[in-house]
């Protein structure tokens, strides 16, 4: 095992952690990592079989707290979201496209600092169909959903059980998407599922820990954790399209 293998399990198990508390992290901090070990497209889908399997560990503890009207509408949007997302990869250079997700990502942010709609929870299809873009395109589609959520004035426990609920079914189609789109190819599948394979312990703990640390998370500092993650994965697409731009 070499020191890059060492060290993607740490980041791994990180990623996961972070996932597990907060629902969403996993593709910003683990995807660079994989990226840099597979280096080929296939490290997309790595990032989607494991976020699907902390969905899978996760979910049944938390479903009753989901709130199904925006799982519903999140997964409404993203049907129409995924092709186009996939169809995105498959043509565009990813350079674009993190700089695409980037500012929107950036332009959206601004929505958790509002106050909470006096209104109630209005999830919208649209919200999906932006989680199913970014999914399709980045294997990222939890900052989207993060923050409708978060602007709805969720609570930390419904936030973080409705994207992990939500990921259950997003994670499939994600990956069946940009194999149907030529992004990946059917031997880049089978790649990815080994490398999963060899990460899964390192999920696995990352995950348990994740789930013990969240009930001891403050609602405040959910929240600006939640802020800030999105906040920096924006940044890291802007940074990494710029550089590459730059080369």
């Amino acid at each position: 095992m070499t020191w890059l293998d060492i060290a993607l399990q740490v980041v791994v198990a990180l990623a996961a952690m972070l996932q597990a508390v907060t629902g969403i992290g996993f593709a910003l901090i683990a995807g660079p990592v994989i990226l840099l070990a597979s280096d080929s497209a296939s490290a997309f889908s790595v990032s989607a079989l494991l976020s699907f399997q902390i969905a899978l560990v996760l979910a049944p503890g938390l479903w009753r707290a989901a709130n199904p009207a925006s799982v519903r509408a999140f997964t409404i949007g993203s049907c129409a979201g995924l092709p186009l997302g996939a169809g995105l990869l498959a043509m565009a250079e990813v350079t674009t496209l993190k700089l695409a997700a980037g500012a929107v990502l950036l332009a959206l942010l601004p929505a958790m600092l509002r106050p909470p709609r006096a209104d109630g929870h209005r999830i919208g299809w649209r919200h999906g169909l932006l989680s199913g873009i970014l999914g399709g395109a980045l294997t990222m589609p939890g900052p989207a959903t993060a923050i409708a959520l978060a602007a709805s004035g969720a609570a930390k426990t419904e936030i973080r059980a409705t994207i992990l609920v939500y990921f259950v079914w997003i994670h499939p189609p994600i990956i069946l998407a940009q194999w149907g789109a030529g992004a990946v190819s059917s031997a880049g599948l089978a790649e990815a599922a080994a490398t999963a394979l060899t990460l899964a312990p390192a999920t696995l703990f990352g995950t348990l820990v994740g789930r013990w640390l969240a009930p001891h998370v403050r609602e405040r500092l959910f929240r600006r954790a939640v802020f800030a993650g999105i906040a920096v994965i924006a940044a890291s697409l802007l940074f990494a399209g710029i550089r590459s731009f730059s080369a």
